[in-house]
């Protein structure tokens, strides 16, 4: 958790005024009723670190709603699949990592999507399914804290891991 802290504290600066074109209206029904990007991010991720996941995944779904084109898009979804993680109902955890990788192809979090969705598969008890997406995160991410972690996880499992 610390590190996907550190990244996220080092990003949100570049969610500030990144939120749609000019002269695109807000979506809602008024643009003082939706909080800031950073103010509604920060918020969710505070709950999100406090344990408050079901308050955490609305925050991180309405950022979605309203900032959904910002930098920092993919990583709220990647807490709204970790929201689920935390509560294991890791098969929602699975399609809602999925959608990092789908829809947010250049975020921050698509090695830690991937790590998540090997461990989600592993927890339910699909061995084969979760071996492939960590063989995966080492190939493409090599050198990468959640490569090791991948490797460190496969090697556990007596499966081979190539270097």
């Amino acid at each position: 958790r610390s590190v996907l802290q550190t990244v996220d504290a080092r990003l949100a600066p570049l969610s500030l005024g990144d939120t749609a074109p000019p002269g695109t209206p807000p979506a809602g029904p008024s643009a003082s009723q939706v909080p800031s990007a950073d103010v509604l991010y920060s918020s969710a991720l505070r709950d999100f670190i406090g344990g408050k996941y079901d308050l955490a995944r609305q925050e991180f779904l309405d950022y979605l709603k309203h900032y959904g084109r910002t930098q920092l898009a993919g990583n709220a979804q990647f807490y709204i699949a970790d929201t689920y993680y935390q509560q294991k109902d890791f098969r929602r955890a699975v399609s809602e990592y999925d959608k990092v990788f789908n829809q947010y192809s250049n975020s921050y979090k698509i090695a830690a999507s991937y790590l998540k969705k090997g461990y989600a598969l592993l927890e339910l008890n699909e061995r084969e399914r979760g071996v492939e997406v960590l063989r995966s995160l080492v190939e493409k991410f090599p050198g990468t804290e959640e490569a090791k972690w991948a490797q460190a996880r496969l090697e556990r499992l007596g499966e081979r891991v190539d270097r």
